[in-house]
């Protein structure tokens, strides 16, 4: 009779697997945001474009959204987390890009809705 592994609080190792990388997706879109708002706030000083501001702002918050990912935007993320790392990161990066440029009011399910269509385009790399 085989067991399945488990770790000290009785929970299946694959199931923690699954949450790490749950948890490196959250840290990741967290991460590209977060970098996002910190290169809009610099082109505020150079540029006069009040969107950067905005912008800027916008992804802060959206940042501090992240950790509410839903297991239902996770299931649609799963496949491109750790498949394609460069397109993974192009497209977040392209979808942080946008926000408050091409998509003035952005939630955070819209904004994870934006990045999966953009994950689910073939990769220009």
């Amino acid at each position: 009779m085989r067991t399945n592994a488990c770790n000290s609080a009785g929970q299946p190792l694959k199931h923690n697997m699954i949450e790490k990388m749950k948890s490196d997706c959250i840290e990741s879109i967290s991460a590209g945001l977060t970098k996002t708002s910190r290169w809009r706030q610099k082109l505020v000083d150079q540029y006069t474009d009040p969107r950067n501001a905005h912008a800027a702002k916008k992804l802060a918050e959206l940042a501090d959204e992240t950790s509410s990912l839903s297991d239902e935007y996770w299931e649609s993320l799963k496949p491109h987390f750790n498949s394609s790392p460069a397109h993974w990161r192009e497209s977040l990066s392209q979808a942080t890009r946008l926000v408050g440029f091409v998509h003035k009011k952005t939630s955070f399910p819209f904004f994870i809705r934006n990045l999966i269509g953009l994950l689910s385009q073939p990769s220009v790399a």
